[in-house]
């Protein structure tokens, strides 16, 4: 079983470097995109781009961060709150501490990223966290405290309602990203299927590549 599960991750690393290798978008692609979609990109309201680290004061036995670290005091909460803010002055990135530290855990897993907020949405959270995002500048964090409980907020970027340019950064981006994640998982059904289509190639070729590695 020990042989069996090492050739199984062989052959996944070598269909993900096979996978990622052919994957390649244009500029033709993201312009062929958008032109399809283009009402996809005129916003109706503006949105903002948040991410956010959360500390309790309370244990919570379901929190999942990469440190398993969890505060159970209020003051095991502002004293991890500061840490935190002193490391994001000295240049620490936001998603790494959100990994780490954070204890929220939908958001914690993504690096503390909740994705575009409408404002609309935004109307409907706790009053400081609104007030807070609304006086933000892109790239600026903020420390809140709602109850006992403590967020650090960073306002990622801000999109004004209306019509998106394609030049737009989070535009292009954000349709490359979404064209490579399509391309990646339809090759990747194909790498699958060949290889359960013919298994005895698929062993060989993982047994050649642990081999090589033990070597």
């Amino acid at each position: 079983a020990v042989g069996g599960t090492a050739i199984y991750k062989a052959t996944q690393k070598v269909i993900e470097k096979d996978v990622n290798s052919k994957v390649s978008i244009s500029d033709q692609d993201i312009a062929d995109f958008y032109a399809t979609n283009r009402a996809q990109f005129n916003l109706a309201e503006p949105q903002y781009r948040l991410a956010q680290i959360v500390v309790t004061p309370g244990k919570d036995p379901q929190l999942r961060n990469r440190m398993n670290d969890d505060a159970g005091t209020a003051a095991e909460a502002s004293r991890k709150v500061a840490m935190l803010v002193e490391r994001l002055k000295g240049g620490a990135d936001f998603g790494d501490l959100a990994m780490d530290f954070s204890e929220d855990p939908q958001s914690a897993p993504q690096g503390g990223d909740l994705g575009f907020v409408p404002a609309s949405a935004l109307a409907r959270v706790a009053p400081p966290l609104r007030d807070a995002v609304m006086k933000m500048q892109p790239g600026s964090i903020n420390t809140v405290n709602v109850g006992p409980n403590y967020t650090i907020l960073a306002l990622v970027a801000k999109e004004p309602a209306g019509q998106r340019d394609l030049n737009t950064p989070t535009v292009k981006d954000g349709i490359r990203d979404l064209l490579q994640t399509r391309k990646q998982e339809l090759l990747r059904t194909a790498y699958i299927a060949a290889a359960r289509a013919d298994a005895k190639i698929t062993n060989y070729l993982a047994r050649q590549v642990v081999e090589a590695q033990a070597k």
